[in-house]
C-alpha cells in the first residue's frame, strides 16, 4: 500500500470518527470513560494477553509439524508485531507481518509461515460468520418478540443451508474453483485464498487438529471474557440474553467488521458505530455503547504495543511505509503461488 492510499484511508477514518462524535454526546462518552472500573480492565488485559500466547503456540506447533522448529518467544514477538500492524492497516492486512517476520528472521519458507498463521483462520472466519448470524437473530428477536417462533424457524433453516455450503466450499476444490471470481473482490479474495490454503495443506492442519481447534475455541472464549469484563467495567447489563454468551457472539461479529474492505484503518469508526448501535438496540445508551467500543479497541492497541519489539528491527532498515509496501508485495506473491 502506497503512502497516499494509506493517508486516504486515514482521512476516511478520521471523518467517520468525527461524524460519530457529532451524533453522539462526546461529554457523555468521556464521563462514562471516567467511571471505568480498572479491576475489570486488568482482568480483560490478562485475557487478551493469554489469547495471543495461545495463538503463538498454535503457530509454533504447526511449524514444528512442517519440520520447521522455532522458539515460542519468536512466535510471540512476531504475533504481537503482526497484531500491532493490523491495528493500523486497512482490512488488518498488517497481520501478514507475522509470517513475513518469521520467514525473514528464522529463514523459513514464506508458504510455511503463511500456512501456520492463516491456514486455521478459515475456521475462525466460519465461526465469525456463524456468530454474526446469531447476533442478527438476537437483535431481530429482541425487536420483534411476538414473532420469535417464525424468526427462529427461518433462522435455523438459513443457518443450516449456509453451514452446509461453507463446509462444501472448504472440502471441495471443484466447488471452490467456481468462485475464482472472488479473487478480484477486495476483502473477499482473502477468504478465497484462506480456503485454497486450507485445502492444499489439509494434512498438516488435520495432523495438528488439537492445537487448531483448541486455540480456536480457547481464543474465542478468552476474547468473550475480555469483552464481558470490559462491559462490567462500564456496568453494562444485557437483560434479554445470557451476558457471557452474548459477548462471545458479539465480539466475533464486531471483529469480523475489522476485516471488511472499508476505506478505513482496520475498520476503525465503522465497527465502533455498529457496536454502539447494536448495544443501543438492546437498551444500552449510545454514549455507554461507544465508550465500550473505544475501550475494546484501545485495550487491544495498548497490549499490542509489545509488537514494537519485532517491528522496530524492520523499520530501522527503512521507514513505516517501506515496511507496509514490502509486506503487501510478499502477500501478493504468496497468494498467487
Amino acid at each position: 500500500m502506497g503512502k497516499n492510499a494509506y493517508l486516504i484511508n486515514l482521512l476516511f477514518t478520521l471523518i467517520l470518527i468525527v461524524l460519530i462524535f457529532y451524533f453522539v454526546d462526546i461529554e457523555g462518552v468521556i464521563k462514562e470513560l471516567y467511571k471505568v472500573n480498572l479491576v475489570y480492565i486488568i482482568g480483560a488485559i490478562i485475557a487478551y494477553l493469554t489469547l495471543n500466547i495461545l495463538m503463538s503456540i498454535r503457530i509454533q506447533k504447526l511449524l514444528e509439524a512442517m519440520k520447521q522448529p522455532v522458539k515460542l518467544i519468536d512466535c510471540v514477538k512476531a504475533n504481537f508485531g503482526g497484531m500491532l500492524l493490523s491495528d493500523v492497516t486497512p482490512v488488518r492486512s498488517g497481520y501478514f507481518f507475522t509470517a513475513f517476520s518469521l520467514s525473514s528472521e528464522r529463514k523459513i519458507k514464506l508458504d510455511r509461515t503463511m500456512l501456520s498463521i492463516f491456514g486455521p483462520q478459515i475456521f475462525e472466519f466460519m465461526l465469525k460468520v456463524l456468530c454474526s448470524a446469531v447476533l442478527v437473530f438476537i437483535v431481530i428477536n429482541n425487536l420483534l418478540p411476538n414473532q420469535n417462533q417464525i424468526i427462529t424457524i427461518a433462522f435455523l433453516i438459513l443457518l443450516t443451508f449456509g453451514f452446509v455450503f461453507l463446509l462444501a466450499l472448504l472440502f471441495s476444490k471443484k466447488l471452490l474453483k467456481k468462485f475464482e471470481f472472488a479473487k478480484k473482490i477486495p476483502g473477499v479474495k482473502k477468504v478465497y485464498y484462506l480456503m485454497e490454503l486450507m485445502q492444499n495443506n489439509s494434512k498438516v492442519i488435520l495432523q495438528e487438529w488439537k492445537y487448531v481447534f483448541g486455540v480456536l475455541f480457547g481464543a474465542w472464549i478468552l476474547k468473550g471474557i475480555e469483552w464481558y469484563l470490559i462491559a462490567k467495567s462500564l456496568n453494562i447489563e444485557i437483560n434479554t440474553f445470557n451476558e457471557v454468551l452474548f459477548f462471545l457472539i458479539f465480539h466475533s461479529s464486531i471483529t469480523f467488521l475489522h476485516f471488511m474492505p472499508f476505506p478505513t484503518i482496520a475498520g476503525a469508526g465503522a465497527s465502533e458505530a455498529v457496536s454502539a448501535g447494536i448495544l443501543n438496540l438492546l437498551g444500552i445508551p449510545l454514549q455507554v455503547g461507544l465508550a465500550f467500543a473505544i475501550i475494546t479497541r484501545g485495550l487491544m492497541i495498548f497490549v499490542d504495543l509489545i509488537g514494537l519489539i519485532a517491528i522496530s528491527r524492520f523499520i530501522k532498515k527503512g521507514n513505516f511505509f517501506d515496511l507496509i509496501n514490502e509486506i503487501d508485495q510478499k502477500e501478493k506473491i504468496a497468494e498467487n503461488n
